[in-house]
């Protein structure tokens, strides 16, 4: 039939948008960027560290947690409900972890980790610690063996004399 569209029929709603003719640009703001499409947006330079990786994360949990975002997001629902909800998801998940480390293949493993940091990130959102002060008390413990770190701040002269080397560590530790 002549004068009718081949391929796809177009709805009233997509017929009344109008385009701007090939090879032309499009009207927008000065100064706005076009829409980026969902291959663009996966071609971006992603984060090339966990802690990056994580610290975005966080950002983007906080940035969720508001009013706005409650009927869309899983992590404002969450908070919403208050700490001992997130607390207690949070264990839920490790109890999972736990129990595929005990008898599930490696993806299930793999899974349940990702549950659990993106859980603890929610924690972390709700009781308003920054990752940041997370990396630098790991920073802070980085290296220090339990043992050492436990016979030192109990204050036995004869372990320290012994292992002087593990005091100075220690004490430097502390003035990060």
């Amino acid at each position: 039939m002549p004068g009718k569209p081949k391929g796809k029929k177009q709805t009233d709603l997509e017929s009344s948008i109008k385009r701007p003719a090939r090879g032309t640009k499009s009207a927008r703001e000065p100064g706005s960027k076009r829409p980026q499409t969902k291959k663009q947006r996966r071609s971006e330079p992603t984060p090339t560290t966990g802690a990056e990786i994580l610290d975005r994360f966080w950002s983007l949990i906080e940035t969720r947690r508001s009013v706005d975002f409650l009927p869309t997001s899983h992590s404002a629902r969450l908070i919403a409900r208050g700490t001992q909800r997130v607390a207690k998801k949070l264990g839920e998940e490790v109890v999972e972890l736990i129990i595929e480390a005990i008898g599930g293949d490696r993806p299930a493993k793999i899974s349940e980790a990702a549950d659990v940091f993106y859980h603890l990130m929610v924690l972390l959102v709700d009781a308003g610690i920054e990752p940041k002060e997370l990396w630098r008390e790991l920073r802070r413990r980085e290296g220090v063996s339990d043992v050492v770190s436990e016979a030192l701040s109990n204050s036995e002269p004869e372990f320290r004399d012994e292992f002087p080397d593990a005091q100075v560590a220690l004490v430097n530790l502390g003035r990060e």
